[in-house]
């Protein structure tokens, strides 16, 4: 069990892989919408596009102006979750071998 908690609320307990699954789920519902933009504004280049090279200078030109500012403040956040996470767990395994438990 782990006490990280994807929806915030303090001291929650979770069984084995919850806490995993919360947190894809709200990475998912963050980062959807910016993702789904960038998906979609590729797919219209490869549409677009008649051949390699025509997509690829496409994608170079373009990319500066694909906004990857709100993904990348989710993807931070989540990557702090899970650093987090990973902390908790550690300290309540160290504490249940403290303990006796295994």
């Amino acid at each position: 069990m782990t006490a990280l908690n994807a929806e915030g609320a303090p001291g929650a307990v979770f069984g084995e892989g919850e806490a995993e699954a919360l947190l894809a789920a709200r990475l998912e519902l963050e980062a959807g919408p910016q993702v789904g933009r960038m998906i979609a504004r590729i797919e219209a280049m490869l549409e677009a596009a008649t051949s390699l090279q025509e997509l690829q200078a496409m994608l170079l030109a373009g990319f500066p102006d694909l906004d990857a500012a709100g993904l990348a403040e989710v993807l931070a956040l989540a990557m702090t979750a899970g650093t987090l996470g990973g902390r908790a767990a550690v300290a309540e395994e160290a504490a249940g071998e403290a303990d006796g438990g295994a």
